[in-house]
């Protein structure tokens, strides 16, 4: 393994193996953290950009956007009527952070 710089970029030089022949490979600072250029210049900052290509990563993805919002049920008790009304009891509420109040 080599190691230099060039223009403020880490360039790395590796052997792999493949097939019992050893092959030269270049790794420089793009193949350590992805990124995407356009989008880095669209909203002037720095954004990581990742490629799933499996079905359970679209699974995931639907699931996780689909989903509903944390849900609770409370219990309502009123000891001075000596009425049992069920629905009255029970009422079903989701909780709310700060974050999603906004």
């Amino acid at each position: 393994m080599v190691t230099s710089e060039q223009g403020g970029h880490t360039i790395v030089v590796i052997n792999l193996r493949i097939d019992n022949k050893y092959h030269e490979v270049e790794i420089d600072n793009p193949w350590v953290l992805t990124d995407s250029p356009i989008l880095s210049k669209m909203f002037q900052a720095h954004i990581n950009v990742e490629y799933w290509n499996s079905v359970m990563s679209i699974k995931y993805i639907c699931k996780y956007i689909n989903k509903g919002s944390d849900m609770a049920v409370a219990e309502i008790n009123n000891a001075t009527t000596g009425v049992n009304d069920e629905i009255a009891r029970y009422q079903m509420g989701r909780f709310i952070n700060s974050n999603e109040a906004v």
